[in-house]
């Protein structure tokens, strides 16, 4: 016996009763709500890094801001890091986020002392990265356009096998 069913919840957070009454009616309804509780949980893991993000920003956008005569973070870094977090998602963790003395703001993925790896974005078209996997290192640039870089995701799958 095959069962359809219909299921359209009003919103992510108002899951209104399925009015079919088989058990595998049910057991969509109770898949579609875990889905949902999923997504609003992997948001809210997201949102304390990107709340981060932008409170960095909002620290270092003024000359002199570390008080050791830092340049200031220009909106343009800020846009490139922001399409650079979002190109993250759903890839990678997450990371940290800093800004630097010269203007820049980075991305740190830590896992230990000798497990980690950072992304310095500027105004440039250029990602300066480094990392430490165990003993081994890497540092280098990569152009940036938009696209997460495929030798970064390379190095980042050192951290975080797939």
């Amino acid at each position: 016996m095959t069962t359809t069913l219909k299921y359209f919840p009003t919103s992510p957070l108002n899951f209104l009763p399925s009015f079919a009454l088989s058990d595998e009616a049910n057991d969509v309804r109770d898949s579609v709500a875990g889905v949902y509780a999923n997504l609003a949980n992997a948001e809210s893991l997201n949102a304390r890094n990107v709340r981060e993000f932008h409170n960095t920003y909002l620290d270092a956008r003024e000359d002199d801001w570390d008080g050791y005569q830092a340049k200031p973070v220009s909106v343009e870094t800020f846009k490139r890091a922001k399409t650079f977090l979002e190109e993250c998602f759903g890839r990678f963790p997450v990371p940290s986020s800093g800004a630097t003395p010269g203007g820049a703001l980075s991305f740190e993925w830590y896992l230990a002392p000798t497990k980690r790896f950072i992304v310095s974005i500027s105004e440039e078209d250029e990602l300066a990265y480094a990392g430490l996997f165990g003993s081994a290192t890497v540092h280098g640039t990569e152009v940036f356009r938009g696209e997460f870089p495929q030798a970064l995701a390379q190095h980042l799958s050192r951290l975080y096998p797939i």
